[in-house]
């Protein structure tokens, strides 16, 4: 992809996904202010992602998937006003999400997994009040998961597996009405699983693998009656299994051992 680009001034759409292009994405890509749609993905591309992006004021939809993009993510990408989708996924990008994170008021679809992020993740995020769906994991995040997570009530998917977040798991997870998936994995919570994620009545699939769980199991889980996967092995828990987990019909996939 060359400077020559920015000759093709009515594109409101690029596919290159799936080929063999090499490089820097060229700076003049940002002068092409009607694009709605890039897509990039798979490909080697390389270097930082541009800060002349800020101009695709009527972008959409971005997707770096499976490229070299290294460096952090810049605040001007969260400054477009329209976003919906932002994948950036499987890059070694570095840093910090930006705090201006909770600007994009139209995010429902945001993918940042498998690459070397850090920090904290910024409260702000629970200003994306559309977000649908919120990869975090394979990345090296500290810290707790924010509380104001619990704005998201259109979250369905969640994912912060692989990271080396801590603290009390402080959710009020009975606000995610609409949740389907939720991975906790491999992380250093402590103290136990709140109760009210057995308000959670649409999960299918709950995974908390190895991330430092102590306590009981809550009986509340036995409402989950949509459950086909529930992984909570290689934890600290204790007791007794809850009797209420014999509810769980749809259940086909169960892990409780402690390693």
């Amino acid at each position: 992809m060359g400077p020559e680009i920015t000759e093709l001034t009515q594109l409101k759409s690029i596919d290159f996904s799936n080929n063999g292009f090499t490089g820097s994405i060229p700076s003049e890509l940002g002068n092409c202010n009607l694009i709605e749609y890039l897509e990039l993905s798979q490909n080697s591309f390389t270097g930082d992602i541009l800060e002349s992006f800020r101009n695709l004021l009527n972008l959409r939809f971005i997707n770096l998937y499976s490229n070299f993009m290294k460096g952090s993510i810049p605040k001007s990408l969260f400054r477009i006003p329209h976003l919906d989708t932002v994948w950036l996924v499987v890059n070694e990008l570095n840093g910090s999400i930006p705090l201006n994170v909770g600007n994009m008021s139209e995010i429902s679809s945001l993918w940042l997994y498998g690459n070397q992020l850090s920090g904290t993740i910024p409260s702000s995020i629970g200003n994306c009040t559309k977000l649908v769906e919120l990869y975090l994991n394979d990345n090296q995040f500290v810290g707790d998961l924010p509380e104001s997570l619990n704005n998201l009530e259109e979250l369905m998917y969640l994912d912060v597996s692989n990271n080396s977040l801590e603290g009390t798991i402080q959710l009020g997870l009975g606000s995610f009405k609409q949740m389907d998936t939720l991975v906790l994995s491999f992380n250093y919570f402590r103290n136990g699983i709140p109760p009210g994620l057995g308000n959670c009545s649409s999960l299918t699939q709950l995974a908390a693998v190895r991330c430092g769980l102590t306590g009981p199991i809550p009986p509340s889980l036995g409402q989950l009656t949509q459950l086909t996967l529930l992984y909570l092995c290689e934890n600290r828990l204790s007791g007794r299994i809850p009797p209420k987990l014999g509810n769980l019909k749809s259940l086909n996939d169960l892990q409780l051992y402690d390693n």
